[in-house]
């Protein structure tokens, strides 16, 4: 057993020991949700907007990216003898292709995860 293991279970027959296994508690977060209208509708708009803006300027630093990363693709590929710098160009493309499609989605992602635990 790795020491990891053995001190969870150690934690969970010392916690057993502690919290009477028939009580059930409340979720303080049951009652509540996340709202920014409490600061404000001023700073609530001016959060939005900043969020919005910053969202931009990561799509348009990695559509930069993603450019460059085309370029540095395309000129590996009509140099002969040289798979290494191929294979460079091709996981720097790779990856900002990934970064962008993710950074694109969040809008997508962020709604399906408070659809999912909003519930």
């Amino acid at each position: 057993m790795s020491v990891l293991t053995a001190a969870g279970v150690r934690a969970s027959a010392w916690l057993a020991g502690v919290l009477p296994a028939d009580e059930t508690f409340d979720n303080p977060f049951d009652h509540t949700s996340p709202n920014l209208s409490i600061f404000g509708v001023e700073l609530t708009n001016r959060a939005y907007l900043l969020l919005g803006g910053l969202w931009g300027a990561v799509v348009l630093f990695l559509a930069a990216k993603l450019l460059m990363a085309i370029a540095k693709f395309a000129s590996a590929k009509k140099v002969q003898n040289n798979p290494d710098y191929l294979s460079e160009a091709s996981s720097d493309l790779k990856l900002v292709v990934i970064a962008f499609i993710v950074t694109v989605m969040v809008g997508p992602i962020v709604a399906g995860l408070i659809g999912i635990f909003n519930s």
